[in-house]
């Protein structure tokens, strides 16, 4: 796959709904850094044509939501005021600056929640708390939506709540072990 990060998600989604996601090996060939590169430490341009050719493919954390999607990046839901929760582990109960999931190679899922930080009712920019789990399940409080942006690219219609999980199957990328 040449091209963005919902290029990637797009055809992912292709080979998970045809039930191929585990029998076909991705190549992913980035022009420039971004959030699937770093997190799977794979080269871009010409070194990532390389690769996706001639590599290895190995299993990796693969990322779904609840309403059919993938999530091979980055979800990030911005400003949010919602309830979520980390495996049973409550890790946002109120507003916050932003909430971001990520696919972890361990454990899963990272979900890192941004809090405004304050000093003498000063903004002083923003604290992050990461915490790693296997599924993370959001839902805004009393009239608030949550606008949810997955790989990039923003939901057409605002959601009351959403959740990502690890999807029981990996999915086979081409990158150094």
């Amino acid at each position: 796959v040449v091209g963005e990060e919902h290029q990637l998600a797009a055809v992912t989604l292709r080979l998970l709904r045809k039930e191929l996601l585990g029998s076909v090996e991705i190549g992913y060939v980035a022009l420039i850094k971004n959030d699937f590169t770093k997190t799977w430490k794979l080269p871009i341009g010409v070194d990532a044509v390389a690769l996706a050719c001639t590599g290895p493919a190995a299993p990796v954390t693969f990322t779904r939501d609840d309403v059919g999607g993938v999530l091979v990046s980055v979800g990030r839901i911005a400003p949010i005021n919602a309830t979520a929760y980390l495996d049973e582990k409550r890790v946002l109960a109120g507003k916050a600056a932003g909430l971001e999931v990520r696919p972890h190679p361990e454990f899963g899922l990272a979900v890192t929640v941004e809090q405004p930080r304050r000093v003498a009712g000063i903004l002083m920019g923003t604290k992050s708390t990461t915490s790693l789990g296997r599924a993370v399940s959001i839902g805004a409080h009393q009239d608030a939506e949550l606008i949810v942006i997955s790989d990039g690219i923003q939901r057409p219609r605002p959601m009351p709540r959403w959740t990502y999980y690890k999807h029981t199957e990996p999915l086979l990328l081409v990158h150094h072990r």
